[in-house]
């Protein structure tokens, strides 16, 4: 009977000391490691980006108001001419006739090269174009008017605007003040040294001896 109680707890011995083991003896696991930098794309710009409008329109009739209309020429060297364009709507409800139409600069010269407006009866919804062309006579900005008036006793004016630029030259292609550096000239042969004539020496005469 005592065997059997000390093989009993010799078997419960060895069951707790086998579980401890499989509990506390087990593979520790490895720590994370370093996780990757995240990559971001670039967000794309979504500002828009503004060109000058060589073109503009006016409207005609009763109560429109028309002094955001601006033309803003384009861009040329001094002595080269710039166009813009003018559209003008008829949005009233009477036919209407543009009259005394003029263009004016405070810089440069300023021309209407193409009017199909002046003396025109526009009908309702009826439209027509005026070209002017600038000549710059100095470079920088230079600003002015497109002015008219109506047969139904009202007017139109529209702003013009532009830059001209320095009138490019050939001299402008070499700016950095180098150039090829000119070859030496050397004037004259190479100099000579001078040796000395030999001084005469005195033979004696033959036959004769001191």
């Amino acid at each position: 009977m005592l065997r059997t109680v000390v093989r009993g707890l010799t078997a419960a011995v060895a069951a707790g000391a086998l579980a401890t083991a499989a509990g506390c003896g087990g593979p520790t696991p490895d720590p994370p490691g370093p996780s990757s930098p995240q990559t971001l794309s670039p967000t794309p710009s979504t500002e828009a980006t503004t060109t000058p409008d060589p073109s503009a329109s006016v409207f005609l009739g009763k109560g429109v108001d028309d002094s955001n209309s601006h033309v803003e020429v384009p861009t040329a060297p001094v002595g080269e001419p710039a166009s813009g364009d003018v559209t003008v709507v008829n949005t009233g409800g009477d036919p209407v006739t543009v009259q005394n139409l003029a263009a004016t600069v405070d810089s440069g010269e300023t021309s209407i090269i193409e009017d199909t407006c002046t003396d025109v009866e526009l009908p309702s919804g009826g439209t027509c174009r005026i070209r002017i062309r600038h000549i710059a006579t100095e470079p920088g900005s230079y600003s002015g008017q497109l002015t008219a008036t109506t047969s139904d006793g009202g007017a139109l004016s529209v702003g013009i605007s532009g830059q001209a630029v320095r009138e490019a030259t050939p001299g402008d292609e070499d700016t950095s003040g180098t150039g090829t550096p000119s070859p030496s000239v050397t004037t004259g042969g190479p100099t000579e040294s001078e040796t000395p004539d030999p001084s005469p020496t005195d033979s004696p005469a033959p036959g004769l001896t001191d």
